[in-house]
């Protein structure tokens, strides 16, 4: 699974990484060896994309208030329900720029 992030860099333009510690998620077929097939078929799971224009969508917003500097778009792939050390240390480092204790 790929998650976006909203951080600070110039640009709408979406960026696409491969964490160092991504771990890659964890497999749909594992869990799911010994379920009967008329039960996943019945299931429907949806089909999910992230969305490819979120940067241009959340991006406006920010240029809206002139302040396209402190929006940036990330998916980060291979990753799946996780929160990498790559993704918090730049959750953190955008607070300190645009919100810093005083």
């Amino acid at each position: 699974m790929l998650s976006a992030l909203a951080l600070g860099a110039v640009g709408l333009a979406q960026e696409r990484v491969t964490p160092a510690h991504a771990k890659g998620g964890i497999a749909w077929g594992a869990p799911w060896a010994n379920v009967p097939e008329r039960f996943k078929d019945s299931i429907n799971f949806p089909t999910w994309q992230p969305p490819a224009n979120l940067a241009r969508k959340i991006g406006g917003v920010y240029q809206l208030y002139q302040q396209p500097k402190n929006f940036r778009s990330v998916l980060y792939r291979g990753t799946g329900h996780e929160y990498l050390p790559e993704m918090k240390a730049e959750m953190l480092a955008w607070f300190q720029r645009n919100l810093p204790v005083k």
